[in-house]
């Protein structure tokens, strides 16, 4: 068998494997009640927003490679990739250190690079979170923020 046709093998068994620990541990038949409850249009709302939010991602980090030896497919699949193992580590750290492994071999860069691209991407999503949250704080009642303002303070 060749190299090539081992890691297909493997690669395939390997989401087998998830896949298969994710039913195991989700309840399927209540995640299937759920999603009927949400109806039709909310389900395919959030199917689109997920699909647009893996291509955007898959572009922010093909925008940041500079070599141009990335495709938008291998981009968007280390970005799945990325989120898919992230699933399974404590943190999210794990998964991008294994997009860094797969964008620097798929991009034909050193380790240094691909992880200054998986760095810049966390860091232009953070400042989008910030934004989010400005834009969320103008549309908040004041005695909502008032209220959160004290329950920060108390924490501290």
């Amino acid at each position: 068998m060749s190299i090539m046709l081992k890691k297909k093998v493997f690669q395939i068994l390997g989401t087998f494997l998830g896949l298969g620990l994710v039913f195991v541990w989700v309840d399927v038949a209540a995640l299937y009640e759920h999603a009927l409850q949400l109806g039709w249009l909310l389900f395919g709302i959030v199917l689109i927003a997920t699909i647009l939010r893996l291509l955007g991602g898959g572009i922010r980090c093909l925008r940041l490679f500079k070599n141009h030896a990335l495709t938008l497919s291998d981009s968007v699949s280390g970005y799945m990739l990325s989120a898919y193992v992230s699933l399974f580590l404590p943190t999210a750290i794990g998964g991008d250190a294994l997009r860094v492994l797969y964008l620097s071999k798929r991009g034909q860069v050193d380790r240094a690079t691909a992880a200054a691209v998986v760095i810049a991407e966390r860091a232009a999503g953070l400042v989008a979170m910030v934004i989010l949250l400005f834009m969320a704080l103008a549309f908040l009642p004041s005695s909502f923020l008032e209220k959160g303002i004290e329950t920060i303070l108390a924490a501290v």
